[in-house]
């Protein structure tokens, strides 16, 4: 997973953190999760975009009949009453090196 903050800085297996954020282990040989927790007070401007993004690095398929890859997303918020948000959404990947946004959050800053 590849994070990109507002401030164009991009977390990801080379630079797990961010401002105020941090991204989990990488897991390049099995189903993950990985996982990108960001603190709600690292949010500096009014409304933050924060984009997350797959990269599928390698095939090790024996076969393209068995399929693509596929990468399953939730994205939890919380809201300024304390509720959670939660988003459920997945990309398919096909290609060997494709790079697929898998997210896209827009968090607005709260006093």
């Amino acid at each position: 997973m590849h994070v990109t903050e507002p401030s164009g800085r991009t977390v990801n297996y080379n630079n797990k953190r961010g401002r105020g954020s941090i991204l989990s282990k990488d897991f390049t040989q099995g189903y993950g999760p990985e996982v990108y927790i960001l603190k709600a007070s690292a949010v500096q401007s009014s409304v933050a975009k924060y984009e997350a993004f797959a990269h599928y690095y390698a095939s090790h398929q024996d076969s393209k009949l068995t399929g693509a890859t596929s990468a399953v997303v939730w994205t939890i918020q919380k809201t300024p009453e304390k509720k959670q948000v939660i988003n459920f959404s997945f990309a398919r990947l096909n290609t060997n090196k494709e790079r697929t946004q898998i997210a896209s959050v827009d968090l607005e800053r709260t006093l």
